[in-house]
């Protein structure tokens, strides 16, 4: 039985018994062998590792020439082997409590094993129950929690599918009194980049108004949407490849089109983040050579050149050493406008991507010692992300650092993409990459265990078509917005988080 659709899934199983309950459902673990079943060795659980993994989704491959089983669950792969304890993940090397082994013609690995690789929660007890979840006994008290939280569609009715923009950036207008979002003309994943419309509505949820058609519109971080004053928005339009445009909220054009891909975070005295690469204007820009640009008052002005300036960090990279094929992401300025700092790629393992920072003339261009996933600027000198050390445990934990790589701070527990509302004294983020279901959980700045969980959801389209959950705080800091997935397609939700903070 596979649960890749489902929401909080869960097994049950009990030693000595063929059967399992997946999400309250009875079922035959080997409908061939009645002999396969969880059993206890040397004080152990093992439990059947096929039927465990493609319960929760996993694909599932079997070399019968060197006994090794390999697993590819949600954003993990793995591969054992029978008779050894060692489990080869792709950057690491786990060693398992007892080696893999063949039991009445099924794999069986520890519980506990099983757990620890893949991200899962465990159970067991003397009567040789087993169970097997997404979610701890905590984390559905936290559901609960979050059950007494109000939840509202933002989007209009009758929209095949609606996005905001960027994780962390609010949706609201800076005096709070519009929220801004994209409507899909189609469903995913029909078009990668389908047609759309850009529309605003009233902070309360009415007088929704379409004020402007978009030709082309990406799933990930819909139109790129920013609000630039209480009068003004910047959008993109892939039709003609990256353009932004700046428009009021009638949707007439100001400025543009504009040969610049759109950073994100909140825009501090009207400065907008540009950035122009290989990847997004692979035959150049009108704006000129490749880097990071700021539009201002009508007017665009580039702050350091990929090559010239922040080329020197080349012998400090790895990766390609040519400037002019590194890509640039996540372009934000820090809160008042005096910093800059950009994710940069320099090739394609993961452990070719760097955070860089300088001053918003590009000058003092310093070097992270990690990449921080999904950084953002928490004031006008520290940022704050994910830590994806690998030599971190837990890796991917919400921290804070200075522009020295000093960590000040743990913030919250593991995610991926975040918000953190205005006074810092909440932190919002959902669960890693492919995760089955989506888990979004709420924080109080300072603590790793969650206050309550804002969603769990099937994944449906949210990894395969990149539209990211992408939460983020009211101006007043009582709501979360986020992508939620709801069956076959993706919508604006908010919840009003004021009873519980």
């Amino acid at each position: 039985m596979n649960m890749s659709n489902s929401s909080n899934r869960t097994i049950g199983l009990f030693v000595g018994c063929p059967d399992a309950v997946v999400n309250n459902v009875k079922t035959r673990i080997n409908p061939n062998n009645p002999d396969v079943s969880p059993v206890v060795r040397d004080g152990r659980v093992l439990v059947p590792l096929r039927y465990v993994a493609e319960c929760f989704g996993a694909k599932v491959d079997w070399d019968e020439a060197t006994s090794t089983i390999r697993i590819a669950l949600e954003r993990k792969v793995a591969a054992m082997t029978v008779g050894s304890k060692k489990c080869n993940l792709l950057y690491s090397e786990v060693e398992l409590e007892a080696p893999l082994q063949i039991i009445n013609g099924a794999a069986m690995v520890p519980l506990r094993t099983f757990a620890d690789v893949f991200d899962k929660y465990v159970f067991s007890d003397s009567r040789g129950l087993v169970v097997v979840s997404d979610l701890t006994g905590s984390d559905l008290i936290d559901e609960y929690i979050g059950r007494f939280m109000t939840y509202e569609k933002v989007s209009i009715g009758g929209a095949m599918a609606s996005e905001v923009g960027y994780y962390g950036t609010c949706p609201e207008s800076p005096d709070g009194s519009k929220i801004a979002y994209v409507v899909y003309d189609e469903k995913p994943p029909e078009n990668s980049f389908p047609s759309g419309s850009l529309y605003i509505c009233n902070s309360d949820l009415t007088d929704h108004k379409k004020i402007r058609d978009i030709a082309s519109i990406s799933w990930h971080d819909g139109a790129c949407v920013l609000w630039i004053d209480n009068n003004t928005l910047a959008y993109m339009d892939k039709a003609r490849g990256n353009e932004t445009y700046i428009i009021n909220t009638n949707g007439d054009v100001l400025y543009g089109p504009i040969q610049g891909y759109i950073g994100h975070g909140d825009i501090p005295n009207g400065l907008l983040p540009l950035m122009v690469d290989k990847r997004t204007f692979p035959n150049g820009s009108n704006l000129g050579p490749n880097g990071v640009y700021v539009f201002k008052d009508g007017v665009v002005t580039q702050v350091a050149d990929l090559k010239k300036d922040i080329g020197q960090l080349k012998p400090r990279l790895a990766g390609g050493k040519n400037p002019d094929d590194w890509y640039i992401y996540h372009a934000q300025f820090s809160t008042d406008g005096t910093y800059m700092a950009i994710r940069l790629d320099t090739g394609i393992p993961l452990k070719e991507k760097y955070l860089i920072s300088f001053k918003s003339d590009g000058t003092d261009i310093r070097l992270f010692e990690w990449n921080y996933l999904h950084q953002q600027w928490y004031d006008d000198s520290t940022v704050y992300g994910h830590d994806c050390d690998w030599n971190e445990k837990p890796m991917f934990q919400a921290k804070r650092w200075d522009r020295d790589s000093n960590c000040i701070e743990i913030l919250a527990g593991v995610g991926n993409h975040m918000g953190i509302s205005p006074d810092r004294k909440y932190f919002v983020s959902e669960t890693q990459y492919l995760t089955n279901p989506v888990v979004m959980r709420l924080y109080r700045v300072g603590n790793t265990t969650p206050l309550a969980i804002l969603m769990s959801e099937p994944a449906g389209f949210i990894w395969d078509m990149r539209t990211h959950v992408n939460p983020s705080f009211s101006r007043d800091g009582k709501k979360v917005y986020f992508n939620k997935p709801v069956g076959d397609t993706i919508h604006v939700y908010r919840a009003d988080i004021s009873n519980i903070i």
